[in-house]
């Protein structure tokens, strides 16, 4: 892209520079027409070549010797020349440029141009100096060149800046794939290596019965549905990327009546763990969407609130609307989850020590509020969370359904 813009910049500065090359010899030109004119005067203003319209050049002030030469060879000079050349220099260069056989040309040795014209009385000749054009032409060109690197360069920074800003979002997704497909290897290692080692434990004692290896068999199947479930996790994850930039296609859903199907199938989860449930829900709120994928994230933030509230603590769940919106909201009691993990708690695998794990709880691969968070904005809607000494809440907005 660089090497495009670089020639088509300099072709459109070359463009332009040699215009105003073109432009300065014009005025050269002009100034050699009127100087060999029969009735040259300097003192009256002169258009140019192109009958004298407001685009045709003229002549700025560029300095001429005209002489006429007669037919025996002798010369005299104009009266209305307004530049000067010794008679010796001016002998040789009208002998040269009446020998060129040319109209027009320049005379390198003597740093001048010249025009020839036919007279009434004699031959014109007319010089002027060409130095002061050449350092024209070469202030031109180093001035489009300078403007040109300046401006490649611009372009290059502008160029870097850009890219870094536009590839952050491709690099950030290129390294959670990365980071998602080595967290999933690891996990699925872990059972792997089990099942493995029970296998070999059970082919290296042919002669027992499965009653004698129970256990072994035991933990290739726990293992093997770990496994099952980690890989549906995972299959969840990577539909929810598929459909994220889809509109959710499904019917109106009571969103209410999920809510309060899933508080009454976790009150005896709760009981058990020494918990109370407290619900405050509205009824006849309904959204559009996939009524399973909102039941699951429905239980995800249950659960996750019936194992990390404190012992004899409180779980409470609001569902409220207003016009265009509702919320849902599940708090329990129990530790603050420290501010550090916080912004993590949705990635993928994420597991902190204090905030994702206790002692004696089953295996958490780490994937349940991800899954959550992916069905919520399938339904495009947001999920928060906040935690201090109160407790932890996750706060759940969606759509309502029109």
């Amino acid at each position: 892209m660089m090497v495009l813009v670089g020639v088509v910049s300099f072709v459109a500065f070359a463009a332009n520079a040699w215009k105003n090359v073109t432009d300065a010899r014009s005025e050269i030109d002009v100034a050699l027409i009127k100087a060999t004119s029969d009735d040259f005067d300097a003192s009256i203003p002169h258009l140019g070549p192109h009958g004298g319209g407001q685009n045709g050049p003229r002549e700025k002030n560029v300095a001429t010797y005209s002489v006429t030469v007669l037919t025996d060879g002798s010369y005299y000079e104009n009266s209305g020349s307004t530049a000067y050349m010794s008679d010796d220099d001016a002998s040789v260069a009208i002998q040269i440029a009446l020998a060129s056989g040319k109209e027009s040309g320049k005379i390198s040795e003597y740093s001048v141009f010249y025009r020839v014209t036919e007279g009434a009385v004699g031959t014109n000749v007319a010089f002027t100096d060409s130095s002061a054009y050449d350092q024209r032409v070469l202030a031109i060109a180093g001035a489009s060149l300078g403007v040109w690197l300046l401006l490649m360069a611009a372009i290059l920074v502008i160029t870097l800046f850009l890219a870094r800003y536009v590839t952050k979002p491709v690099e950030r997704a290129w390294n959670e794939q990365q980071r998602f497909i080595a967290d999933a290897s690891h996990e699925l290692k872990t059972p792997l290596t089990v099942i493995l080692a029970d296998a070999s434990i059970l082919l290296s004692n042919p002669e027992k019965t499965i009653e004698e290896q129970r256990q072994w068999v035991e933990g290739i199947d726990a293992e093997a549905s770990n496994m099952q479930h980690l890989t549906e996790d995972m299959l969840t994850l990577a539909q929810g990327d598929l459909r994220a930039a889809e509109q959710v296609l499904g019917d109106h859903v009571d969103f209410s009546q999920i809510v309060e199907s899933e508080v009454l199938q976790f009150d005896a989860v709760a009981f058990e763990r020494g918990l109370f449930i407290n619900d405050d829900i509205e009824e006849g709120v309904e959204v559009t969407g996939d009524a399973a994928k909102l039941e699951r994230l429905v239980k995800t933030l249950l659960e996750n609130a019936c194992k990390y509230s404190s012992p004899q603590g409180s779980i409470d769940v609001g569902l409220s609307s207003n016009k265009d919106t509702c919320v849902l909201t599940v708090h329990n009691t129990g530790d603050p989850i420290p501010e550090e993990d916080l912004p993590h708690l949705f990635e993928r695998f994420y597991r902190s020590d204090k905030a994702r794990t206790r002692e004696g709880e089953s295996a958490s691969f780490g994937l349940g509020l991800s899954i959550a968070k992916s069905t919520v904005e399938l339904h495009h809607g947001t999920i928060g969370v906040t935690s201090g000494e109160g407790g932890t809440v996750f706060t759940v907005t969606l759509p309502k359904s029109k």
